[in-house]
């Protein structure tokens, strides 16, 4: 296995994947009732959580670390709202820059002619 080379069929395969692993995890959780929680982080930095039962990722990531005997830092809730903050700041200027790319000069009162 090696990586795609070309950045359209990368972001394709990316979203595919992404989905189907999503996908399995929400059957994983309904059919045998277990508690699943995945975050997923694609290559330009977009973050992708799943949580079932619908919760916070950060009470799976403190599970976790119980579990396994990992010490997270103490900061990790500060991190990890941090992280959230810029996640949903990323989406909102992925919207805003989505709509300015649906919008022609000639719809701003620019006097440019379409080419």
């Amino acid at each position: 296995m090696k990586r795609i080379e070309n950045a359209t069929d990368r972001q394709v395969t990316f979203s595919e994947r992404r989905d189907g692993l999503l996908k399995t995890a929400h059957e994983l959780a309904v059919l045998c009732d277990a508690q699943i929680g995945l975050i997923i982080f694609s290559s330009s930095g977009q973050m992708f959580e799943y949580c079932s039962p619908p919760s916070s990722t950060i009470l799976y990531i403190r599970l976790f670390s119980q579990l396994s005997s990992i010490r997270l830092p103490d900061h990790f809730q500060q991190i990890y709202c941090e992280m959230t903050k810029m996640k949903n700041e990323n989406d909102k200027l992925q919207a805003t820059m989505r709509q300015l790319g649906r919008i022609s000069p000639l719809s701003q009162g620019g006097s440019e002619t379409p080419k």
